[in-house]
């Protein structure tokens, strides 16, 4: 080994291009010459046939499941220090939590084995991707494995940092106004990694194009980077791993305590669901009571109606019956009473009746309401009505009541004809 060889770990969350960076700090892809050259891009010199010392994915499943370490020249030059190379397997593995403790805890051992210290640390983010929940727990861990003083040595290197003109418009568009693009990258996610550590920060930041067929007109801010890499990591003092620690159980910890705290937003879903259905079925159930209680109410109207309209049908029966009744009655009082004043009015004539032997010329006279009968009891004067058997009733103190019968009503005017001793 060189005296002066250098160490740099890459750490990240999975499908952040660790694999792909650390291919092109040793010239995997592209080679950089040395010797004192002006321009960064004439610096670069193309492979013909790339090749790759650590496993890439196109995707965001993890390709690397163990930490990998190469010893090689930066930038694939020989003519560079040696560069040893660590390439960690990445957080938030996509075969779960058992496979990202188990990464940990291989990679903890890995670096406890190196004889010397690692002289940078470069925590690899996506530059499209936002700070997330899983990113802030890897600053967390990352923390808590090596210390605070770990960040004197740690830096940020931003990925996908596309050289194209577009692309830099576009971030220099979605800046403040007088700040560069990569200045409002580094402060928004420095302030959040403060925020978690307690005020710790990285020193620096980077920024590339980490593209395997990265064209040569596009390479030059990813080539400035590069040497930058080289810089800080030539001038840094090593830091020790002997003293890391594993963050496994503390892992497992926080996934017991999302699954539970999943688990228990399940149950209150569950619950929320039952109680949902219970009300719903409850709604349903005063739903149908009300509705039953509306048939019943409009039942006892229906049936209150119906029996207030019969009740309305039988009196008006009774009323046309009783009126029928008394009109009947009425005509045949009418009638009565026209043919008894027929009768009465056209009441007056002589008659005879026999008492024993005895002959006794009569009178019977009509004197407005009552019949007047003379002749009787020695010429006496005595008064009666027709009753309805059509005979003329005369009380008299010697016979008593003197019943008349009329017989013929047509010559009751002619003396001597139509009634009969009763």
């Amino acid at each position: 080994m060189h005296n002066n060889q250098k160490t740099i770990v890459a750490f990240g969350q999975t499908g952040a291009g660790k694999s792909t960076m650390l291919n092109m700090l040793a010239g995997c892809y592209f080679k950089l010459k040395s010797g004192n050259i002006t321009r960064a891009i004439d610096l670069y010199e193309p492979i013909p046939a790339p090749t790759k010392i650590f496993s890439t994915s196109a995707g965001a499943d993890s390709c690397t499941s163990i930490t990998n370490s190469v010893e090689t020249n930066w930038f694939g030059n020989p003519d560079h220090p040696n560069l040893v190379l660590i390439d960690t397997a990445g957080l938030g593995d996509s075969r779960g939590i058992l496979q990202d403790s188990a990464n940990i805890s291989q990679m903890v051992q890995k670096l406890k084995e190196m004889e010397i210290g690692v002289d940078l640390f470069l925590i690899v983010v996506n530059a499209h991707n936002r700070f997330d929940q899983e990113l802030a727990e890897f600053i967390r861990i990352f923390q808590q494995i090596f210390g605070q003083d770990v960040w004197k040595n740690t830096s940020l290197l931003f990925t996908h940092w596309d050289g194209n003109e577009d692309a830099r418009m576009n971030r220099q568009d979605s800046s403040p106004p007088g700040l560069e693009p990569e200045a409002h990258k580094n402060n928004e996610f420095c302030a959040r990694i403060a925020a978690i550590t307690g005020g710790q920060t990285p020193t620096g930041s980077f920024f590339m194009d980490c593209n395997p067929r990265l064209r040569r007109e596009h390479a030059e801010g990813t080539i400035l980077n590069m040497r930058r890499i080289y810089t800080v990591a030539m001038s840094s003092t090593p830091f020790s791993c002997k003293d890391a620690t594993t963050a496994v159980r503390e892992k497992q910890r926080l996934q017991e305590a999302a699954e539970a705290a999943a688990k228990a937003e399940v149950e209150a879903v569950k619950r929320a669901k039952e109680a949902e259905e219970t009300a719903r079925k409850e709604a349903e159930k005063r739903v149908e009571a009300e509705r039953l209680r509306s048939e019943a109410e409009k039942a006892r109207a229906v049936a209150e109606r119906d029996r207030a309209a019969a009740e309305r049908q039988r009196a008006e029966t009774e009323r046309i019956s009783r009126e029928k009744q008394e009109a009947a009655n009425k005509a045949a009082a009418e009638a009565k009473d026209r043919e008894l004043a027929r009768l009465n009015s056209s009441l007056s004539f002589c008659g005879r009746w026999s008492k024993a032997t005895n002959q006794h010329v009569i009178t019977i006279s009509y004197l407005g309401d009552k019949f007047v009968v003379d002749g009787l009891d020695g010429g006496n004067r005595a008064s009666g009505h027709i009753n309805s058997e059509n005979c003329l009733i005369v009380p008299t103190a010697r016979w008593g009541s003197v019943r008349f019968k009329v017989i013929n009503q047509d010559l009751l005017d002619e003396p001597g004809e139509g009634l009969e001793r009763g």
